[in-house]
């Protein structure tokens, strides 16, 4: 099952290159276990989406696919950035404490090494980078919402995601997860080999993005409400 938020090209901050995509297996879900679909403002259309999946007693997710601009540097390209992580942080303040919230992004935005002193557990500390300004209003993002960058804590996944072709590289892709849900976390790493099958330039090497993997193992467990025999808080 696929769920598309396409590029519209009358509006400022949408093009041709965005427009993401968050597919679910049908043959582990259904339409009906989608409960709510969320889009980014309208001039930023194709930059983001997100939903909520839920099989109760099963599986409670709110997946958030990205794509930020790249480079940001007049006031107009910055403000953008800040209205797409603003829109973020609208619906991590509305969701339930039962929901696993998991955010994958093309941040266009590198962490790890910042000159401003801050507290907060959302940047890891493999490969770091110079923290751009992209990074900073990432970063910022993610400790409000006690959500931690998995990849730059995760030594296997914590390299660069990006190639632009000779040495031009980095990492500008993240998997953010609650701080709290991290142990789940059973394998991380960057698909170097899908991303050689999935490109389409012609190049002998490497270029554009490499995917993020993850394995997870989640609980959808609960404590049980007060006086209710029926209710299971160990379901798996």
């Amino acid at each position: 099952i696929t769920y598309q938020w396409p590029f519209d090209d009358t509006q400022t901050w949408s093009n041709r290159r965005c427009g993401v995509t968050i597919g679910l297996n049908q043959r582990r879900f259904s339409g009906c276990h989608v409960t709510d679909v969320w889009s980014p403002p309208t001039e930023l259309r194709g930059r983001g989406g997100a939903l909520r999946v839920v099989r109760r007693g099963v599986i409670d997710f709110t997946i958030f696919s990205l794509y930020s601009i790249p480079a940001p540097r007049s006031d107009e390209q910055r403000q953008a950035v800040q209205k797409l992580f603003s829109w973020v942080d609208s619906i991590m303040e509305k969701l339930p404490v039962r929901t696993y919230p998991v955010i994958l992004m093309d941040a266009n935005a590198h962490v790890g090494i910042s000159h401003r002193a801050h507290e907060g557990d959302a940047v890891g500390p493999h490969q770091p980078e110079q923290e751009s300004w992209a990074g900073n209003i990432l970063r910022r993002c993610m400790d409000k919402h006690d959500l931690v960058l998995a990849n730059t804590w995760w030594p296997a996944a914590s390299g660069p995601t990006f190639h632009g072709g000779a040495d031009c590289y980095g990492r500008i892709d993240y998997i953010a997860v609650l701080k709290r849900h991290f142990f789940a976390i059973r394998q991380l790493q960057v698909g170097r080999h899908w991303a050689r099958r999935l490109q389409l330039s012609l190049s002998p090497t490497w270029m554009d993005h490499a995917p993020i993997v993850m394995d997870m193992s989640v609980r959808d467990w609960h404590e049980a409400r007060d006086g209710d025999p029926r209710a299971r808080w160990d379901q798996e």
